[in-house]
């Protein structure tokens, strides 16, 4: 057991409402979680010592881990992936970013093939049995709050005026990243569903399913996309089918495998006659335009479905 002078502070890089699931997962680590703050301080750091073109959620999480290391954050966690998004390079070009800029600190990829090893590197005094616990428990507390938040459930009401929002996860599910959507959509009094979860994210990267809109969504597409390109070719099949009025797209700018399918997206809700909104976020956003946007947005749904 370490020492209390000795514990590791540790910080990783945000993501919406999960942020305190894993936090008491690290916490159960026998570990010092350090949040950083996202603010517009933080968040110009990010975009000032990142490439032009890198996606938005790399600038915003690289700006929180920097803002983490000065609160005192000695070691960083973070999540990689084997997929072709870019993501999976995040931990090493944030690395080598930091450490140019003289922050001092550790750092530990977590894979979901060796997730168990890489939690034991977060605090080699703590037993594969602990962490194991400490899995479970995240697990579980990932499907409570999931079941406790109404946006995530896609049953819908054919009264209210359903929304289905898909794109890349981050800025989807993080309401720094997108401006608080789902706060401003219910403020309108539309209901805003994700088409996303960390849930699904989990369980499609373990077990590799493909659902039948996932399988129906492959004959739009020649081939692989990356990222989460499939699964919004995927849920604009599956916001027609089930009912939703409506469907927004979120992306970040130069996310390479939303621009890809951003066409598909387009002719499949213009063919199906659902209305089609593109928010793309970074930090160029203008808060006022994005409340204008959606307040006109929804509208135009209210107007829809009053004269059907």
């Amino acid at each position: 057991m370490l020492r209390k002078q000795d514990r590791v502070r540790v910080a990783f890089p945000n993501i919406g409402d999960y942020t305190g699931v894993f936090e008491d997962m690290l916490t159960a680590l026998d570990v010092d979680v350090i949040r950083g703050e996202l603010t517009e301080k933080t968040i110009n750091f990010g975009v000032q010592h990142s490439p032009v073109m890198m996606c938005y959620p790399y600038k915003v999480t690289l700006g929180y881990l920097a803002d983490a290391i000065d609160r005192g954050a000695s070691s960083l966690v973070h999540f990689s992936s084997c997929g072709r998004c870019r993501y999976r390079h995040y931990w090493k070009v944030q690395e080598q970013t930091l450490r140019e800029l003289g922050y001092d600190f550790e750092i530990v990829p977590l894979k979901g093939r060796s997730i168990l090893k890489d939690l034991k590197k977060v605090n080699p005094g703590v037993g594969y049995t602990r962490i194991i616990k400490a899995i479970r428990d995240t697990w579980n507390a990932i499907l409570e709050l999931e079941r406790g938040k109404e946006e995530y459930c896609l049953n819908i009401d054919r009264d209210d005026i359903n929304i289905l929002l898909f794109g890349e996860i981050f800025t989807v599910l993080d309401g720094k990243a997108n401006l608080d959507i789902v706060g401003k959509l219910a403020g309108l009094g539309a209901k805003p569903k994700y088409a996303l979860s960390m849930s699904h994210y989990i369980r499609d990267g373990v077990t590799g399913r493909k659902d039948g809109y996932l399988r129906l969504a492959e004959q739009y597409l020649d081939g692989p996309t990356g990222g989460h390109g499939l699964h919004s070719v995927a849920n604009v099949l599956k916001a027609h089918e089930e009912g939703f009025d409506a469907v927004i797209h979120i992306l970040p700018m130069s996310c390479a495998p939303e621009i890809l399918v951003q066409p598909v997206v387009s002719i499949l809700c213009r063919q199906r006659g659902l209305p089609l909104l593109t928010v793309e976020c970074d930090e160029n956003n203008s808060e006022l335009n994005e409340e204008t946007r959606l307040e006109t947005f929804v509208e135009l749904i209210r107007r829809r479905k009053g004269t059907r």
